[in-house]
């Protein structure tokens, strides 16, 4: 979660919080207060769970396709109700429970759309 957070979130927030004329330093103050702050943002939870999941399966091999998929997953997950994806995705996003706690479906079988939206 460091680097994701170092890598991915921290330009953006320092832009943002510089916009606002805050330094943001109390962010930082306890490991407890940046682990609530990053775990408030349930975008991050969806990055780093993929990327974790993808670097536990020792039978995986990264692709460029891998990042974009992350990177948009970790957008939809948070905020769609359902998502459709592909296989592996769908099966872990499910047993790692981040579909439970983000509150979205995910699914790869494109035909069990109308049942989820019943």
């Amino acid at each position: 979660m460091t680097r994701s957070v170092k890598d991915d979130y921290m330009p953006i927030m320092a832009v943002q919080l510089a916009r606002r004329g805050r330094d943001g330093l109390e962010f930082y103050e306890t490991r407890e207060r940046m682990r609530e702050l990053f775990d408030s943002m349930p975008g991050c939870d969806a990055m780093v769970t993929l990327k974790t999941m993808y670097h536990r399966n020792v039978e995986h091999r990264w692709a460029i396709n891998d990042i974009y998929d992350i990177d948009a997953l970790s957008v939809a997950m948070p905020y769609c109700d359902i998502v459709l994806t592909d296989g592996a995705v769908a099966n872990q996003a499910n047993t790692s429970q981040l579909a439970d706690r983000l509150d979205v479906v995910v699914s790869n079988q494109l035909d069990s759309l109308w049942e989820i939206l019943d």
